[in-house]
């Protein structure tokens, strides 16, 4: 059983694979942990909004949008 630390850094490192574009299912075999647990993650702390909200704007209209 992972620590709780260990834990946090499989879904960091989950995370940032994800957000590159690496699918759920091979995030799930580099990390170590199932694809229903991936799936999880990504629900859960709203990655895929993430990921749509990059590919929608460009660097300028998102900088727009913060100011």
């Amino acid at each position: 059983m992972a620590t709780k630390k260990e834990l946090e850094e499989k879904k960091e490192y989950a995370r940032l694979l994800f957000m590159q574009g690496e699918t759920q299912k091979v995030i799930a075999e580099k990390v170590g942990v199932s694809a229903v647990t991936i799936n999880k993650w990504v629900a859960e702390n709203g990655w895929q909004v993430w990921v749509n909200m990059r590919t929608f704007f460009t660097p300028l209209s998102a900088y727009s949008f913060l100011i």
